[in-house]
Order: C-alpha cells, then structure tokens, then sequence
C-alpha cells in the first residue's frame, strides 16, 4: 500500500514538473517572443441595421436608442481610413441618429468632421452634412466644414459655394474670419462667378467695415496682391493710359531695363490652391 502510494506521488510530482515547466516555458517565450493581437477591421465586424428597422422597434423609445448608438459608436469608433466603394460603417450610425433623433445637432457636426478628416469618408459626411442642414440651413458650423469638405475633400468648388454662399453675408464672416472670406472669393473666382475686380471691390468693401487690427492686416494682404495683378496686367500690356502706377499702399511700381512693369514687394495670384 505505501508503495502505491510513493508511486502514486512520483507520478503526480512528474506531471507537476512537467507542467511547471511548460508554463515556464511559455511565459519566456511570450516575454522574449510577444505576439500581437490580432487585427479586426471594424468594418468587418460592425453590425449596422437599416435606419428604418431602428424606427420601426423603437416602441416609443428612439431617444433612447439613440442616445445608445451615439455612445457605442463613440466607443467603437476607430480611425482607419475607409477604402470601401460604398460608405464606412461609422456613417451608417450617423444616419441611423439621425433617423432616431432628427434634432440631434452634434451627430451632423461631430459626425460629418469625423467621416471627413478622420474616415476619409468624404461623401458620407457630405450627406450628414445636407441632412443636418435641412434643419440648420443657416448654421454657421455645419456651413462651413461641409463647404470645407466640398472644396478640399471632394475637390466640388459649385458644391462648396452652396455651402459657403450660405454664411457669406453673415457679419462674423465678413469682420472676423478674413481667410473664410477670401476662400470663398477664391473658390467664385475660380468657378467664374466673379472677376478679380469684382472680388477686389468685395474685400475693400470688408475692409472698410472692419475695425479689428489683425483682420485688417490680412485684408490688406490680400487687397494689396488682388491690386497688383489687375494693374501690372494693365501696364505690361501697354495700354498704359488707364492703368494705375501705385499699389495699394500708394507706392510707385517700378519699370525694369526691358520695358515691364513690377511691384516693389513680393506678391502671389490670388487664387485657390489646390
């Protein structure tokens, strides 16, 4: 009987030694040999319902369930820029929101920049833009980053401008956000709805209404380079009789050796760039 016993043990001290020394093996080999995680893309995983099943099972609780889908998309959100023909899973939670909760006006802003700058999901968050914009049509937020995403996103100018024609005449544009301004000149000069006196007289008319210093200064930039392209075209095509020699400044253009007019300080067309 205490043989058995002691053979008994010896087995059990074995396969304890032997597991001892499994387990130890693994655990170096996991520290000098870590293995990642595997990748799961998102758009793989990510169950998304049709907006209108949403609506349809909501038994009076839609703000609710939408309060729920904000947050696990939020949760679950990823920054993998989607590469897909249709459109990431992060915009089909946006729509079903917006479904669910029509007002709710951080899915549209929130949702839109995120699709755009971080999804790469240019024309999902053009459409999150347009719905939050039937609700919010003069809003200045939602205006401007869809117009943004319009213009350098999808490269859409007559797109962008339905956006930024929106805001145009609103009084922080034209006094407080000088570069805003001149994109939107930019983008109806490059898509033929002004000509560059036209957009000049607009800016001169911005400047002499603002009173803020540092707006001023970049207005000025711009009205002193919009300036010397229109009378330095004037001059170097001789007809010189109706052209202008001062800048806006008020200084004299220069002539060089070979006949062709100059400013004195460095300027660039005024033009969008792309």
């Amino acid at each position: 009987m205490i043989h058995y016993n002691l053979k008994y043990l010896g087995k059990s001290l074995c396969i304890i030694l032997v597991l001892g020394t499994l387990i130890g093996s693994a655990s170096a080999l996991k520290k000098h040999f870590p293995l990642k995680p595997p990748l799961v893309n998102k758009e793989n995983t990510s169950i998304n319902l049709k907006p209108i099943l949403y609506q349809t099972f909501t038994l009076g609780y839609s703000r609710l369930l939408s309060s729920t889908l904000w947050i696990a998309t939020l949760l679950e959100s990823d920054i993998e820029h989607y590469k897909g023909k249709k459109n990431s899973w992060m915009y089909y939670r946006f729509l079903a929101i917006s479904k669910l909760e029509p007002r709710f006006y951080q899915n549209y802003l929130f949702g839109g920049q995120y699709l755009s700058i971080i999804k790469d999901d240019i024309f999902g968050a053009d459409h999150i833009y347009s719905l939050g914009l039937k609700l919010y049509p003069a809003d200045f937020k939602l205006n401007y980053h869809a117009g943004f995403n319009a213009a350098f996103e999808i490269g859409d100018y007559s797109l962008a401008l339905k956006y930024y024609n929106s805001i145009y005449d609103l009084p922080e544009v034209q006094t407080k956000y000088p570069s805003l301004l001149s994109i939107i000149n930019k983008l109806r000069l490059s898509s033929g709805q002004l000509n560059l006196k036209e957009v000049f007289d607009l800016m001169l008319l911005s400047r002499q209404n603002s009173t803020n210093e540092a707006v001023n200064k970049s207005l000025d930039h711009y009205l002193y380079s919009i300036k010397a392209e229109l009378d330095l075209i004037c001059l170097n095509s001789r007809a010189t009789d109706n052209c202008s020699k001062h800048d806006y400044f008020g200084e004299t253009y220069k002539r060089t050796p070979d006949g062709n007019w100059r400013a004195q300080k460095e300027w660039v067309p005024y033009r969008l760039k792309k």
